[in-house]
């Protein structure tokens, strides 16, 4: 999980887990908690923060955040006490984590692209991962129009995310599509692998199947080309002599190859929801339609 999103997780469960009590009216031996499912609300969203396990556990082992249902749960002051010291306990480590995440997390803006590298086993298979997107990128955003330029921002620590920040919405936007269509490349090129192995498997003649392999790899050409030129239509960016579209094409190959290897690219967690829909959904990436299909289907 990125830093940035565990600290969100946690600084909203703090807010959450925290007791609201009162007495209860002539039963001055008992205590009424007014808030009680808030507090169950923030303990199942930080439930598979592992760091909170010993905390976390202690609390589940009390019936009432597994079974209880209803907002004001009322107990006697001895186990009020008891709930009230385990809480206490669970909130002061929260904080205590919320601190060192806050001390080593760079505050991202809607300019920020969070990148999941592959899992890497030296220092040199990182260098030339970062290479290889720092050359990617500037072929994008090298343009008369964009003026792009962008920077390395923050490295998690523990983990294989980097943060990438731009200097305009206009630039991160063409990332995004950019983006976009190198994983409707990925897409096609992992249908057509299916379609080669269904083929050989049928055991037609090897000239036959190469004749297959060349035209996919054609087909994948065409397809390359296409959306390189549904990017520069989107966002306006004129090319003369076809060297900026030649750029857009190696982009997004690339990309596309580093998607099929495992890297994301995502929005940053504060991103407004329609920045977040420029990019995307890495979780649901084999269900991707190019954007010009998603335009026809929106003029019909």
């Amino acid at each position: 999980m990125r830093l940035e999103i565990q600290l969100n997780i946690l600084s909203a469960a703090l807010k959450k887990i925290e007791i609201e009590a009162s007495e209860v009216q002539n039963e001055r031996n008992k205590t009424c908690i007014n808030n009680i499912s808030t507090i169950i609300e923030g303990l199942n969203e930080i439930k598979n923060i592992n760091s909170l396990n010993p905390e976390l556990n202690k609390i589940r082992e009390i019936d009432y955040f597994n079974i209880f249902s209803g907002e004001r749960l009322i107990l006697d002051n001895n186990n009020y006490v008891n709930i009230e010291r385990l809480i206490n306990s669970l909130r002061a480590k929260l904080q205590t984590n919320i601190n060192i995440l806050n001390s080593i997390v760079v505050p991202a803006s809607e300019l920020t692209l969070c990148i999941k590298l592959i899992e890497f086993d030296s220092l040199n298979d990182i260098a030339n991962e970062l290479m290889t997107l720092d050359k990617i990128i500037n072929q994008v955003i090298t343009h008369e129009r964009l003026k792009g330029e962008f920077k390395f921002t923050n490295f998690d620590i523990g983990s294989t995310w980097v943060y990438i920040i731009f200097n305009s919405m206009s630039v991160l936007g063409v990332i995004a599509s950019v983006i976009w269509s190198a994983s409707v490349i990925r897409k096609k090129i992992i249908e057509g692998n299916i379609n080669n192995e269904f083929l050989k498997q049928m055991e037609l003649k090897t000239e036959t199947l190469e004749d297959i392999k060349k035209a996919n790899s054609t087909l994948i050409k065409q397809y390359l080309e296409t959306e390189a030129v549904n990017v520069m239509s989107e966002h306006n960016l004129d090319d003369t002599n076809n060297e900026y579209k030649n750029r857009l094409i190696y982009a997004i190959n690339e990309l596309s190859n580093l998607i099929i290897n495992g890297v994301e690219f995502n929005p940053a967690a504060i991103s407004t929801e329609d920045v977040k829909n420029l990019f995307p959904n890495f979780d649901k990436l084999d269900l991707i339609e190019s954007k010009t299909k998603l335009l026809e289907n929106k003029s019909k």
